[in-house]
């Protein structure tokens, strides 16, 4: 019994300090979603994608184009990240 209340107790306290230091506005877990395509429902047009950041608020998206553009993208703006070649947005 003392031996498992041993390797239980660091487990836990590992566990507090990682959810206190989540507190400081850092991501622990990065998932590192890929994109390939930005689709702006406003122009209709879909731009390929070389990098792209969101912000710890979740309102804004800044897209890094493949022609060296930047698009800082907020809540206000209708768009979609496609992780597809082609862009099952816009209408042919």
């Amino acid at each position: 019994m003392k031996k498992t209340i041993r390797r239980i107790i660091p487990a836990i306290v590992a566990g507090a300090i990682t959810v206190a230091l989540s507190g400081c506005n850092k991501q622990l877990i990065d998932f590192n979603l890929k994109f390939k395509r930005v689709h702006i429902f406003d122009t209709g047009e879909c731009y390929e994608i070389s990098s792209w950041t969101d912000y710890d608020d979740g309102d804004q998206v800044q897209v890094k184009l493949k022609t060296g553009e930047t698009i800082l993208l907020s809540a206000g703006v209708r768009f979609a990240l496609v992780d597809k070649d082609v862009c099952p947005f816009e209408h042919k």
